[in-house]
């Protein structure tokens, strides 16, 4: 799995996990080392299930929140990689499961397309930017955007359809129809 990284302050990290699982804290004995006082020792976990990414709070103080909400302390909770997922010093995560040889490709719209991932140049193990630099927008902003769109013509759709097979209300009569 493939980590992109942004932290509070701007910097940003890249990662590469040759694994089915990571600890991600400020111990040296995580997978992924985030030095800053805003992280737990042992942060949070990530890892593979079945092709499933899940997120686990290991009761860390600052808490994991995806989507603005909190998750609830040394539970797994599925993850898809277009949410929003932060915790301490992470302002935001942008993770790439890698698709191994035997496994199907899946038609999911929550991680990127088989040939972008095959494009992608591969990234050193960590890599910093400046502060000052603006962050590219990802693939999980896009991700967003296109399932906002796709929603709102969902809407768009459902409204049309029901204003279209709305039968009109039955003809009332008329004052001079209810005095004869």
């Amino acid at each position: 799995m493939n980590l992109s990284i942004v932290l509070l302050d701007g910097e940003k990290l890249n990662f590469k996990i040759d694994k089915e699982s990571c600890t991600i804290g400020r111990s040296p004995q995580c997978d992924v080392v985030i030095q800053h006082e805003a992280m737990s020792r042992k942060h949070c976990l990530l890892e593979v299930k079945n092709g499933n990414l899940f997120v686990t709070d290991l009761a860390s103080s600052n808490g994991v929140s995806i989507e603005g909400e909190k998750i609830p302390p040394n539970t797994p909770v599925p993850y898809q990689t277009f949410l929003s997922l932060a915790f301490g010093a992470v302002q935001s995560i942008n993770i790439e499961l890698e698709e191994t040889k035997d496994e199907k490709p899946k038609s999911d719209l929550s991680s990127p397309s088989l040939t972008q991932r095959k494009t992608e140049k591969p990234r050193p193990t960590q890599e910093k930017t400046s502060p000052g630099k603006p962050v590219p927008q990802t693939n999980k902003e896009d991700q967003k955007s296109k399932v906002i769109k796709v929603a709102a013509v969902i809407a768009l759709l459902g409204v049309l359809g029901y204003f279209l097979t709305k039968e009109d209300a039955p003809d009332q009569p008329t004052p001079e129809q209810i005095y004869e």
